[in-house]
């Protein structure tokens, strides 16, 4: 599986590429990011990095913590006894963790909106502080049209009907989109530059 995965390649992104600033973009990306997530190489998405599948501590991640909290022990046993029983399949080392595995980012420009839980929904959103990100998002069915290199996000208001889908909550149990605050404190040009390359994955 991890070798077929290896091979698998992502649909080329359709964004403009303005070579100078995906250039500036990698050195940044280079020097801070690919240790935890691997980085785009010129034909492939390259899986090395110091970090990249190691556990990330949410103590220092700072993300939301519903979903690690809800792995408890009593779900394990459970995931160990039932999950695949009888099979070749079978779950045999599942453990708890304290924190989130870092993810390589290929195909990243299709994979919003950002974050284990969805939160965030744009590249420019998840390097903003989490003060400043979205607080509530209206959140489709369908796959959400680009433009301008972000998606288009529409604010909502929680209770009230939408056209489509429905109204994301950050305030709510399990949907918070704060932590991960890498990159969060780069000049806005840097930002540009970043997420310039990273929409090259």
């Amino acid at each position: 599986m991890a070798a077929w995965l290896g091979e698998l390649q992502p649909p080329r992104s359709p964004h403009p590429v303005d070579p100078a600033a995906v250039e500036r973009g990698r050195a940044l990306y280079m020097s801070t990011c690919a240790a935890c997530h691997g980085y785009q190489g010129a034909d492939r998405y390259v899986f090395a990095g110091a970090n990249l599948g190691k556990v990330e501590p949410n103590s220092k991640l700072g993300t939301d913590p519903g979903r690690l909290d809800s792995t408890t022990e009593a779900f394990r046993q459970r995931q160990l006894a039932e999950l695949f029983a009888g099979t070749p399949y079978q779950f045999k080392h599942f453990v708890k963790t304290d924190g989130y595995a870092n993810l390589p980012l290929d195909g990243l420009w299709l994979r919003g909106p950002y974050l284990h839980n969805g939160a965030v929904p744009t590249l420019r959103d998840l390097l903003a502080p989490p003060a400043q990100r979205p607080l509530r998002v209206r959140a489709r069915h369908r796959p959400r049209r680009w433009q301008e290199r972000r998606l288009r996000v529409s604010p909502c208001e929680p209770g009230r009907p939408q056209p489509q889908g429905f109204c994301y909550d950050t305030r709510l149990p399990g949907n918070g989109n704060g932590g991960h605050v890498y990159g969060t404190t780069l000049s806005a040009a840097d930002k540009d530059d970043l997420i310039a390359y990273l929409l090259t994955f």
